[in-house]
Formats: structure tokens, sequence, C-alpha cells
């Protein structure tokens, strides 16, 4: 296997590179274990921060690896966790065991101030539990607020949860303070729900083709996107469209550089 790196320059920068990925339990579209090309992808795009949705934490359908500490350890990252599903208490299980929730991957020189998860509604028992991840953190001296999300693919539950999500926003100052959000909205950018957060914060917008991140075998929906806000300026975001990427999950990553 390739070993990847993500070593930067040590040089003073005033840019931090994000990505946002929805790594499908480190499984491909046909549902092969893939956790080896997640972490060449991320590898190849040298990130500072990496938001990830649908994580894996010692579940037997994905060998009872624990997806975050796994990656960030190849990455020579620092893993955060947000368990969003205990698979043995939830009432609709697909699994026997284990958790499954959202993830950031951070540099060490990156230093973490704080965290909270939030739970976001759901309008059935049944229903995907969904959630966002906060984290805050400092870079040579500035503070930001970076922010993960995983909604839910109902439309009904899409919007409630979207509504929460911006009042949690507004609630937090995010859209304030130097503030990046970043995820897998499961909405296409004409909805409702978009347009509202877009009242908020401000899109990365892709650049090039295709946009669509989603599925990444015949790319037709941009289902995931990049927002900043306060005084981070939006810049053109870039979705990684290489036969890895097209091979490691259903959905392509999203990566964008931007100046604090």
């Amino acid at each position: 296997m390739r070993v990847p790196s993500i070593e930067r320059d040590n040089v003073q920068r005033d840019s931090l590179r994000f990505v946002s990925y929805n790594i499908h339990s480190c499984r491909s579209a046909r549902l092969e274990p893939s956790l080896d090309e997640v972490v060449n992808v991320l590898g190849d795009a040298q990130p500072d921060v990496v938001a990830l949705q649908e994580v894996d934490v010692d579940c037997p359908r994905t060998d009872q690896i624990h997806q975050a500490e796994e990656i960030g350890r190849q990455l020579q990252m620092t893993p955060h966790f947000f368990s969003l599903v205990d698979w043995a208490q939830f009432q609709s299980r697909h699994e026997k065991q284990g958790r499954y929730g959202l993830a950031f991957l951070s540099r060490k020189d990156l230093r973490l101030i704080d965290s909270r998860e939030f739970h976001l509604p759901l309008l059935s028992p049944l229903s995907e539990p969904r959630g966002v991840f906060q984290i805050q953190a400092e870079w040579q001296g500035k503070s930001i607020s970076i922010l993960n999300t995983h909604l839910s693919v109902h439309r009904r539950e899409n919007l409630l949860q979207m509504q929460a999500l911006c009042e949690l926003i507004q609630q937090t100052g995010t859209e304030h303070e130097a503030s990046i959000l970043l995820g897998d909205f499961n909405t296409t950018g004409r909805s409702r729900a978009i347009r509202r957060l877009r009242t908020l914060m401000s899109e990365c917008i892709p650049t090039g083709k295709p946009r669509a991140t989603f599925p990444s075998r015949f790319p037709l929906l941009q289902l995931d996107r990049i927002f900043t806000g306060g005084a981070l300026e939006p810049q053109p975001s870039q979705i990684l469209t290489s036969p890895g990427a097209r091979r490691a999950s259903d959905h392509f990553p999203v990566k964008v550089e931007l100046e604090l």
C-alpha cells in the first residue's frame, strides 16, 4: 500500500486547507472495503482539517475498526469522534453493535480549544440520528469555529434539521466569527433549506466540472458543501474526482483553502 504523507511546509502560513468527506463507512459504492483508498485520497489532498461523515467505530461490517483513529494514525492527524448511533440501542438496527457518527481529523499543530456536540430533531424514532459536531480551534494565534454535519435524506426532516442548524449558528454567534461549516446536506442548492443557510453563511462554490458529489460513479447531485461565516471569506472549492476517490466512497470529497 502506498503510504500517504500530509506534511506541508513549516513556514508561517495564514491559510488552512479543509476537506469534507462522506466516507460511507470506508466502503465503496459496491460495499467493498476501502479504508486504504480513503487514506490515499486524503493524503493526496494534504488537508489541515478533515470533516468526516458516516464513520464506523467497532462495527462488525467494517472489521470493528475505529475508523477515525485508524485514518488519523495513518495520516498523522488527531481524531475527534462524535457518536450519533449506538447500534445496540437503536431501534432500527443495521448492525448488532458498534457506533456510527461524525469525526474530525486535525493537524497536530492545530490547537483544540473546545468541542461541542448537538443532536438535530427527528420526525420518527426510526429515523437515523443526525447532528452537528463543533470544534473551536486556534491556528497561529487566530481562533476559528469549525462545524461538521450530516442531514436527513427525507425532505421534511431535512428542512426541520436545517432550521435547527441555522438557529444553532445564530445562537453560537458562528455567523459573526471566523467559522466554517462542512458536511453532507442531502439536498440540492435550489432547496429552501440551502437558501435559508445562505442568508447566514457564504458558500464556497466549486470550480470546474463535475460540481456534483454524489453518486461518485455517476455524479448527478451536489450534496456535499462548504460554507464560511464572519471574517472568513469564502474561496472557490474543488470537488476531488480522482479514480481513487471514485472507488473509495459513494461521495466525492470537497476541498477548500481559506485565509485566516
